[in-house]
Order: C-alpha cells, then sequence, then structure tokens
C-alpha cells in the first residue's frame, strides 16, 4: 500500500486500485478489466445518497453479443446501451448517477438479447412494487400533516418526504430502463 498526499488529497494505492480520499467526496478508480469487459471504474459521491459511475467497457470475444450494462446499487437498477458498433478490443466510456446507500453496492453487469424480457419484467415488477411504496408513504404523511394532531411531527415529517422523492426518482428511473429495453427490442 502506498500513500501520497498532494495538496490536501491523499491517493491511495491498494493492489490495482487508487482511492482518492478528500473530507467531502471519494472516488474510486480501478484498472482491472473484468470477465464482462468492464474496466477503469471510478466512483464520485455527489449527494448522501446519489454516486456518479463512470466505467469503460471493453469489446472481447467474451462479450461480443452483448447489448448494454446494468449499473446495480442496493436501491437503482439502471441500464446503458453499448455502442453496437464496437469493435472487438475497443473501449468506451459509459456513465450515470445512480442512488445508493452505500458505494460499495455498486456493481455492473452485461446483458443480451435473451435478458431483456427477464429484465423487462423485474423493472417492471420493481417500478410497480415502488409505486405501491410510494401510496403508502404518502397516506403517512397526510396523516402526520393533520392539523388535529398537536405533536410536532415535523422530523417524520421530513423524512417520509425525503423518502417519497427517493422513490419518485427510483420510479423514474425503472421507467426510463424500460424505455431502454423497449428501443433494443
Amino acid at each position: 500500500m502506498v500513500y501520497l498526499k498532494v495538496q490536501h488529497v491523499e491517493f491511495v494505492f491498494i493492489s490495482m486500485m487508487l482511492f482518492v480520499l478528500s473530507t467531502s467526496q471519494v472516488y474510486a478508480i480501478t484498472n482491472v478489466v473484468d470477465e464482462n469487459g468492464i474496466s477503469n471504474k471510478i466512483i464520485h459521491k455527489v449527494s448522501e445518497n446519489a454516486y456518479a459511475f463512470q466505467f469503460e467497457y471493453c469489446a472481447t470475444a467474451h462479450n461480443q453479443s452483448a447489448l448494454g450494462v446494468i449499473v446495480l446499487s442496493d436501491t437503482e437498477k439502471i441500464p446503458l446501451q453499448i455502442d453496437p458498433n464496437i469493435k472487438i478490443d475497443e473501449c468506451h466510456q459509459y456513465g450515470t448517477q445512480i442512488r445508493a446507500f452505500s458505494d460499495s453496492s455498486l456493481e455492473t453487469s452485461i446483458f443480451y438479447e435473451k435478458d431483456i424480457e427477464k429484465w423487462g419484467k423485474e423493472f417492471d415488477r420493481k417500478k410497480t412494487n415502488l409505486e405501491e411504496d410510494l401510496v403508502h408513504y404518502h397516506q403517512k404523511l397526510l396523516r402526520l400533516e393533520d392539523p388535529n394532531i398537536d405533536e410536532d411531527n415535523s422530523e417524520e415529517i421530513n423524512e417520509i418526504k425525503e423518502r417519497i422523492a427517493i422513490i419518485n426518482h427510483v420510479i423514474q428511473s425503472y421507467k426510463q430502463g424500460l424505455k431502454t429495453f423497449s428501443s433494443l427490442k
């Protein structure tokens, strides 16, 4: 392990990975190409539960018929279509912003034409479940905001409003994912 400190930023090298540490943001950079052709992963925290995730997708004989990469977290799944004209041994950069409670939950998975129906069903199921959760949280919020209640519920109300915002974002993300899968059929 090697530590470098340059103008208030620490660089830590740990077995082919470079972590850039600062007080407000964390980056992880990997240069190893995994079995799916993914390399140069860069994770950048942009807010409490959101990360910018960038990577290179390298076409190989193993993944030559892949249609895209799904970026997964403990909160959300985002499909990214790869360039259909990418040639073997070429690498292209991709990225997205994704909601996650932890950067350690961020993963990638490639998908093929045969996977579109399965992923489409999963995205639709997750979207439907979240829509049901959203109704529940709206009902709970209405009960807490009832003017006849004397309790100070402001903290709980704010937490529920934040949760509603996250759920709305993830629902929109799944809707966009379904559009992506539909366009690949």
